[in-house]
């Protein structure tokens, strides 16, 4: 299904007017129903969701929008409110919004995040305002998001475009519909998450027990992180990205196990974000928190990149020095990643265990040795020292103390020592 979306304005602010779309004409009062219509004649299946600022229905109800778009032809469309910020009036009544237009964003993003769309529009005709910069704004993070989830993969199932229109006036009548592809450039970086989901609340003059109650749902933020799966998400997600950046393969087969669900916890982050993004009604105002929207963005990516990696880590099945080099040569070699150089250094370490087991394969066995052992041919058994984190990243992971080598029917495989395995992740966490 191919989904479209746009806010939309007062409903006394559209009239008639025809729409060129390549060549052909479409007489409606909205450019995203004309949209809709050219989509259909190529036989695809459409459905339009409307964002109305809640401002806008001070005086009116999402059923009068419902019942005008109805009477207008409009069919399978959906209507979602969403956050607005300042003071309006209507018929002499004002209301006063108490938000920042993070929330804005936000509310928009998750709506697009729950539909998860292959095929997107974009329509900002509505005019230059901060629901359609907002708009814009939470199509490129969903982008982010979906470009994330395969960058290992380097897939790409999906589309993105925006369409727009010149601004409306009484005296023309066609209005060519411009429609662009939306691209957002990705790169492999951890998404920062150092700050809160919500900044500090700063509003002056509202009610304090409103204030008690948004500073109480505030607190929540800290459990969430603490007590949901989303913790043990984000720290696995901290050791893989720093074991691809780092290039320590070993990594993926003794440290990490990546069985946390991201689909459950994408899924429980939103109805968490949701319930941040609830207001609190007294008299004619509409309080919310301050979202920080660049923090929520930051775990719904983290989420998606964790998937990503997930993804990778389950097409491993064991320690084996041909496979190490072939799956991570595979990642290392993806332009996006910018990790070309890896390759030449794990090949190179790769190459000189080989050379080495070569010389001494009457000491090896089942079993294993140390790779320290087989370069030195003198007694070299393991004891805890100083662990030397240059040396270790400056060889794959490979160093000579705690790596262990074992031949299985002429097929080389590596591990740790079980005993650094602790130490080993806290560097990675660390670093």
């Amino acid at each position: 299904m191919i989904h479209i979306y746009q806010v939309l304005g007062k409903l006394g602010d559209y009239i008639d007017k025809t729409f060129l779309i390549n060549g052909q004409k479409f007489k409606t009062f909205l450019s995203s129903d004309a949209l809709r219509r050219y989509l259909e004649k190529r036989e695809k299946e459409v459905r339009i969701t409307f964002f109305i600022p809640e401002s806008l229905l001070v005086a009116k109800e999402l059923r009068d929008y419902e019942n005008f778009l109805s009477e207008k032809g409009i069919s399978d469309f959906e209507l979602v409110k969403i956050p607005s910020v300042g003071e309006y009036s209507s018929d002499g009544e004002q209301r006063f919004f108490i938000s920042n237009v993070d929330a804005i964003m936000v509310a928009i993003l998750l709506k697009i995040v729950e539909d998860r769309p292959e095929i997107f529009y974009i329509d900002i005709s509505t005019g230059q305002n901060i629901y359609t910069t907002q708009l814009l704004e939470a199509a490129r993070n969903y982008l982010l998001y979906r470009n994330l989830e395969t960058i290992l993969q380097s897939e790409q199932v999906y589309k993105a475009y925006v369409c727009f229109v010149p601004p409306i006036t009484p005296d023309v009548q066609v209005y060519n519909v411009e429609i662009e592809n939306l691209i957002v450039n990705t790169s492999f970086t951890l998404p920062d998450l150092g700050a809160k989901y919500v900044d500090k609340i700063e509003y002056s003059e509202i009610p304090v027990d409103v204030k008690r109650i948004l500073q109480k749902r505030m607190k929540t933020q800290f459990r969430f992180k603490k007590d949901s799966a989303l913790k043990i998400l984000l720290e696995e997600l901290k050791i893989a990205y720093n074991a691809i950046k780092l290039n320590i393969p070993l990594t993926f087969y003794q440290i990490l196990s990546m069985e946390t669900a991201p689909e459950s916890v994408i899924g429980d982050f939103i109805e968490y974000t949701k319930r941040l993004l609830d207001p609190v009604y007294r008299e004619n105002y509409c309080i919310r928190l301050p979202i920080n929207a660049r923090q929520i963005v930051n775990t719904l990516l983290s989420i998606s990149l964790y998937s990503s990696i997930k993804k990778f880590k389950h097409t491993l099945t064991e320690p084996e020095i041909d496979e190490i080099r072939t799956k991570f040569g595979e990642i290392y070699g993806n332009q996006k990643l910018g990790l070309k150089s890896n390759n030449y250094f794990l090949d190179r370490d790769l190459r000189k265990i080989k050379e080495i087991t070569s010389k001494n394969k009457s000491w090896l066995s089942r079993r294993g040795e140390l790779l320290g052992k087989l370069k030195s041919k003198d007694p070299f058994t393991y004891s805890p020292k100083p662990f030397d984190e240059r040396n270790f990243f400056a060889h794959s992971g490979f160093l000579d103390d705690c790596t262990i080598v074992s031949d299985n029917d002429g097929r080389l495989y590596v591990k740790w020592v079980e005993k650094e395995i602790p130490r080993i992740k806290k560097i990675l966490i660390r670093n």
